[in-house]
């Protein structure tokens, strides 16, 4: 070989002399060869070289790699965690839901939370199935996807009684441990009988790295480790995550539904009847059924007119404890509305104007 400095009979070609190779492409890449020798490889293999040149002189497509490098592993971070959210968020509503299984505002959240892991679940699945998928894989996605929205929790706005919401979780959840279970048998047969693992080790054979019997145990503990790690991880973060949801959720829950009770008579009124105006669009509805306080759903929703007497009857008792207590005014007027001199409509709106002293008597007896 015309370029091989070196009088050695095993270093004649330059492929084997380091030193004069790594010179020689230097010179060429820089132009400083005129009339280059023949070569001692063919012209095929220095199209090649110089297109691997050429990518490694591109900065733009490593700093590509580098950031979808630390994309992935931010992605792998941040997925359980926010996996460990949503899964603590249906567990508090669920809690939540226990204390007041009539209120619609725990089933709103989890269905949220349902709703908004759902893409993030789904868009893995199809990656994966895309990547290794065979029909039988894509049942055991199907399958986990109907367990993870299983362990949400979800349900419909509807006002449920204590036995209709304990059979409706138990129900949800042997759906979703049923799915799961199966979804984990199909993926390690999938595995087993798959060329997948066999197809591993022939690529690693290939490339000269034997795995002794040590290096396999070593390799097998550290992949149980991680995935215990990872598994635990997820679970202690949604436990951590369900305390402060349960603690939100019925947070939300109380303020929404004393604050709905103790808005003034007459935005209830205005409310009921802006509520009324929607049925046209929501027709033959029935998760807007109300429930009454002895756990027996009831046949038809609250006209405005029950609801009215019921706040009337409210107001009444109000008046009977203001007649006890309060100024002398004030108590002779809330005698005067015992006695049916005033309406009770026009009574809530005498005892609007005089909040300040009404408010303080309700509050002492009120408990």
């Amino acid at each position: 070989c015309g370029h091989c400095v070196s009088r050695a009979p095993q270093l004649r070609c330059m492929f084997k002399c380091p030193q004069a190779a790594l010179a020689l492409d230097q010179q060429a890449i820089l132009g400083m060869i005129p009339m280059p020798g023949k070569p001692c490889f063919e012209e095929k293999q220095v199209t090649d070289f110089e297109l691997l040149m050429q990518l490694g002189t591109q900065t733009a497509y490593w700093r590509m790699l580098v950031g979808t490098v630390y994309a992935a592993l931010a992605l792998a971070t941040l997925l359980p965690l926010a996996f460990s959210l949503m899964l603590g968020a249906a567990k508090g509503a669920g809690i939540a839901k226990s204390l007041i299984p009539y209120s619609r505002v725990p089933t709103v959240i989890s269905t949220a939370a349902a709703v908004f892991t759902f893409p993030f679940v789904f868009m893995i699945t199809i990656i994966v199935q895309n990547v290794v998928g065979t029909w039988l894989t894509l049942v055991g996605i199907i399958l986990l996807l109907i367990a993870f929205l299983a362990s949400m929790k979800p349900g419909t706005l509807k006002a449920e009684t204590t036995a209709e919401m304990l059979k409706r979780q138990k129900f949800l959840g042997k759906v979703g441990a049923g799915a799961g279970l199966v979804a984990l048998v199909i993926f390690v047969v999938v595995f087993v009988v798959s060329d997948l693992a066999s197809a591993m080790f022939d690529l690693l054979k290939e490339q000269d790295l034997t795995l002794s019997t040590d290096d396999l145990k070593a390799l097998g503990s550290q992949t149980t480790w991680a995935v215990v790690n990872t598994v635990c991880g997820v679970l202690g973060k949604s436990m951590i995550s369900t305390v402060f949801f349960s603690d939100a959720v019925v947070s939300l829950m109380y303020r929404f539904h004393k604050g709905e009770d103790n808005d003034p008579f007459s935005i209830q009124c205005a409310r009921t009847k802006l509520v009324d105006d929607l049925n046209s669009l929501f027709p033959g509805q029935q998760d807007c059924k109300a429930v009454a306080p002895a756990d027996e759903p009831r046949s038809a929703a609250v006209s405005p007119t029950e609801l009215a007497d019921q706040h009337k009857a409210m107001v009444l008792a109000k008046i009977k404890n203001v007649a006890t207590v309060g100024s002398v005014s004030t108590r002779l007027q809330a005698l005067e509305l015992l006695q049916g001199r005033v309406q009770v409509r026009s009574a809530a709106r005498q005892l609007g104007d005089e909040s300040a002293q009404v408010a303080s008597a309700v509050r002492k007896q009120l408990p």
